[in-house]
């Protein structure tokens, strides 16, 4: 009887190294993708500005930006929804382990209106901070501004993503 229960004490042991040796594994050496965060949020918001800052006083970009009619700004939009789309995928999603666990549309949802949001937020803070509302002359020309620029702060927003050790 005695030695039945050293037994299942040693199993018992056994099992917590082994879960033990799993989570280290996890953490160390197969450095799982961490959940979206705070942190995330604020890197994107940096590089959004970063990116945003060298294209706001492209002349030409706004210039061409005032003119486009709205189904290029349209165009515009999509585009950067699907870049963002093929970076969070190619760049996050494919690291995920067990994408049963993590469907792609719920790993996606999230990031990418995060992103984009904090992109036309920083778009539309730059071209106001620097009078380009009163250059646009009308408050279309403005929108579509917000818009045209939104795009090279979305990337910039993704780059902290692309930087990010895997």
């Amino acid at each position: 009887m005695r030695e039945s229960k050293k037994l299942d004490i040693v199993e018992h042991d056994v099992e917590e190294i082994k879960k033990d040796i799993e989570f280290l594994n996890e953490r160390l050496i197969d450095k799982r993708l961490q959940r979206f965060s705070r942190k995330d949020i604020t890197n994107a918001l940096f590089g959004a500005l970063t990116v945003g800052l060298t294209f706001v006083f492209k002349g030409l970009l706004i210039e061409v930006g005032m003119r486009l009619p709205w189904s290029n700004v349209i165009m515009i939009v999509t585009m950067t929804l699907f870049i963002l789309t093929t970076e969070i995928y190619f760049v996050g999603y494919r690291h995920v382990k067990n994408v049963k666990e993590r469907p792609f549309g719920e790993f996606l949802i999230k990031r990418l209106i995060a992103m984009y949001l904090i992109a036309v937020v920083v778009s539309f803070f730059l071209l106001y901070l620097f009078g380009f509302i009163y250059l646009a002359g009308t408050l279309e020309n403005f929108v579509k501004l917000i818009f045209v620029v939104a795009m090279p702060c979305a990337i910039g927003a993704a780059i902290p993503n692309l930087l990010k050790p895997e």
